[in-house]
């Protein structure tokens, strides 16, 4: 197994996923399927070995994807004639609730002020002005930040939203006037730690790109645990105290940014879906409606950044109040 693993990896098929997929992959590959079906011979796996594995995993989005992945490898060795049978055939994907969390006024209060005390306040900032994933903001380099004109072009092996050639050219972030601010923060941060030649927005102190779950170790320390996410059974070890929401994480920033845009501020669908989000239009979409004029997606950044600053003073929200209230 571990020779068909490695062939695998090297192969034209492995060599052909783009960047993130590949580190997704190689993290199940070196965590759960070298450890568990390593050390047994290809043609020895069964659906036993393969159900043994994946009942190892507690949550359902990981096990799903765990069978992906290894369903993949033996798919492969299938089509080189390594073996006649696959074992993760019958194998079926649990049930997958669409996660729905948004943050409240208090919690987002919570998150900003937590975060502002970390190296990471500008990025979490950045993720709220923008709406962008948490891996398209960790890959941010100067080069593509265009400050001037309030653009920044996500390179296309980094957009998860799919290629150039599916969306027409490289996606465009519109940059809000408080985005711009930030950046500018950063890169005074970046400066003043002796970082200012790195092309990264937000590079490790050796100036590299920081690895995907670089954040994670702050994140789950403000929810009061350990770095790694664990908390002490011991019944004499102190309890962390958690300062953000526990089930609270990063990608609900965006499910955020998109949900008060569409039912607090009025911003029409296409332009929060395709404009904000980056998402792919669909394909009759895709050759009869232009993309999301840059100029409605920076108007509506830019009302969302106001709203945002609102709600971080904690000033009333005026656009909900009713007619006595405001009398």
């Amino acid at each position: 197994m571990g020779e068909t693993v490695a062939a695998w990896l090297q192969s034209a098929e492995s060599r052909a996923w783009r960047p993130r997929s590949r580190a997704s992959f190689l993290s199940h590959v070196n965590v759960r399927i070298l450890p568990r079906l390593g050390p047994l011979k290809l043609a020895e796996v069964g659906r036993a070995h393969v159900l043994g594995m994946l009942d190892r995993v507690t949550g359902g989005v990981t096990r799903n994807r765990l069978l992906t992945v290894t369903r993949l490898l033996f798919r492969w060795a299938i089509q080189r004639g390594l073996i006649t049978t696959d074992p993760t055939s019958g194998i079926v994907k649990l049930p997958e609730d669409p996660r729905d969390r948004v943050l409240t006024d208090d919690e987002l209060r919570a998150f900003v002020g937590a975060f502002d005390e970390t190296r990471w306040g500008n990025f979490l900032r950045l993720l709220l002005l923008t709406g962008v994933r948490r891996d398209e903001l960790l890959g941010a380099r100067w080069a593509d930040v265009d400050r001037d004109q309030g653009v920044w072009t996500i390179p296309p092996e980094i957009d998860k939203s799919g290629r150039r050639r599916r969306r027409g050219g490289a996606r465009k972030v519109a940059l809000a006037s408080a985005a711009l601010e930030v950046l500018a923060r950063q890169r005074e941060e970046n400066m003043s730690r002796g970082l200012g030649r790195a092309p990264w927005v937000f590079p490790t102190s050796e100036g590299n790109r920081p690895h995907r779950d670089a954040v994670k170790p702050t994140l789950n320390m403000l929810r009061g645990r350990r770095p790694n996410g664990t908390t002490s059974r011991h019944k004499l070890a102190k309890k962390g105290e958690a300062v953000i929401p526990r089930d609270a994480n990063l990608h609900d920033m965006r499910r955020t940014v998109a949900d008060r845009m569409l039912n607090a501020l009025s911003v029409t669908a296409y332009v929060v879906d395709v404009g904000v989000l980056g998402h792919v239009k669909p394909a009759l979409l895709g050759v009869y409606a232009p993309s999301a004029p840059l100029k409605d997606t920076r108007a509506a950044l830019e009302l969302w950044s106001e709203e945002l600053a609102r709600v971080l003073r904690q000033e009333p929200n005026i656009r909900t109040r009713t007619g006595a209230d405001a009398e």
